[in-house]
């Protein structure tokens, strides 16, 4: 898999509340300024901004690049996979070739572009598996953590420094 630049941003820190769907929760206080302070470190760096359309990963985008016009993508969607006979949710296996076809298609389509996924954990942790060919290229990613990749798949972890303490 060849590309020029990719970043991948875990959306920040989010409202935890049961009754609310997964894919509608909202940042909280501490989830906005995080998404802030990586608007700082990504001025520029980054030609086209793709999104998770889960509310959470949406606001993190518009937080970091307000101006941007941001390409919202199902596929980028956190849905839960690891037993698949538990309602239905996709396998690991199901999971990774989403995101390499998912990630084939972007770079073909933007081949000397840098790109921005806002998305998931645990969908950037598939994500380092396929760019890094080895499943023990999976780091730990916190919210507003950023993993970037150069041309030649140098991988770069910037650890967001605003955390809740309280957890």
């Amino acid at each position: 898999m060849e590309f020029n630049h990719i970043i991948f941003i875990r959306h920040a820190e989010n409202v935890n509340n049961l009754s609310v769907p997964n894919n509608e929760l909202e940042l909280t206080n501490l989830g906005i300024k995080q998404a802030i302070n990586v608007r700082k470190y990504l001025n520029g760096k980054f030609d086209i901004l793709v999104s998770s359309p889960s509310k959470r990963a949406i606001m993190t985008a518009k937080l970091i690049a307000p101006n941007f016009n941001i390409i919202c993508d199902e596929r980028l969607l956190e849905r839960g996979w690891g037993n698949k006979e538990h309602n239905g949710l996709e396998s690991d296996d199901e999971a990774k070739t989403r995101i390499t076809n998912f990630l084939h298609e972007y770079i073909s389509k933007y081949p000397n572009k840098s790109i921005l996924f806002v998305t998931h954990g645990s969908l950037i942790k598939l994500s380092q598996d396929v760019i890094e060919e080895n499943i023990l290229a999976r780091s730990n990613i916190d919210n507003c953590d950023i993993v970037e990749y150069s041309k030649n798949k140098c991988k770069k972890i910037i650890k967001n420094k605003l955390k809740n303490l309280a957890k």
